[in-house]
């Protein structure tokens, strides 16, 4: 499916998907703010080096410069079942 590159989209997804799209628009500076895995609490250093090397298997940055939505949507599709 295409996605809309015009300001229609919002009416669009808004319509199609009201209350994802209003959660969307509710944590929206959330989403693009790098991940901040200090902010988070995480102190085991396991974790920390896994998560840097998804984050750099991605594309190419380690996680704390790399846009939360994009560590979210990669752990979560990452570790889904089936």
């Amino acid at each position: 499916a295409a996605i809309r590159g015009d300001l229609g989209i919002l009416l669009t997804v808004a319509l199609k998907f009201p209350l994802s799209f209003l959660n969307v628009l509710k944590y929206a500076a959330e989403f693009s703010k790098p991940f901040d895995l200090d902010k988070l609490g995480l102190k085991n250093e396991f974790l920390k080096n896994y998560l840097d090397m998804l984050a750099f298997l991605l594309q190419g940055l380690p996680a704390d410069q790399t846009l939360t939505v994009v560590m979210a949507y990669m752990v979560e599709d990452f570790f889904r079942e089936n």
